[in-house]
């Protein structure tokens, strides 16, 4: 039974990072430029 209950923490814990991370963390936002004839450039950042 303690199984259980832990394990059930420990997937709830993971539930709420993952959630956290997707929804809540900050990114960077870029905004794209147009250039002449309507092309958009742009760079990828690896």
């Amino acid at each position: 039974m303690l199984v259980k209950i832990i394990v059930t923490v420990f997937g709830v814990g993971l539930i709420i990072l993952v959630n956290w991370y997707f929804l809540f963390s900050r990114r960077k936002a870029f905004q794209a430029e147009l250039k002449e004839k309507g092309i958009q450039p742009y760079r990828v950042h690896s």
